[in-house]
């Protein structure tokens, strides 16, 4: 990812993709945190490298809120969002696409 952004440091602002900030935020498999010191330190790895190459970038803060499946989060945590209707959707979960699972669906 460093490679990645630090490649298009020329763009002048870069705004990264969707990025959680928390665990409960994480609705799509395999998308970035910004929520542990690994996660921290990986991003910086990318802000070094943007910045070693005269740019700038700013983190896109991203919560899934009520989309997403229960087997992406650890156990016991849940999905939140600002509304009690249940989301009617299907999300990628690594063998396929699976209906949005929580407790209260």
């Amino acid at each position: 990812m460093a490679e990645y952004y630090s490649q298009r440091a020329s763009a002048g602002l870069i705004i990264t993709e969707g990025t959680q900030p928390s665990v409960v935020g994480q609705g799509y498999m395999n998308s970035p945190g910004l929520h542990s010191e690994e996660q921290i330190h990986g991003w910086r790895k990318v802000t070094d490298a943007v910045h070693a190459r005269g740019g700038r970038i700013f983190a896109q803060l991203m919560h899934s809120g009520r989309v997403g499946h229960s087997s992406l989060l650890p156990d016991g945590v849940q999905h939140v969002g600002p509304s009690p209707i249940r989301a009617n959707v299907q999300v990628f979960i690594g063998d396929g696409m699976a209906t949005r699972r929580c407790p209260s669906s």
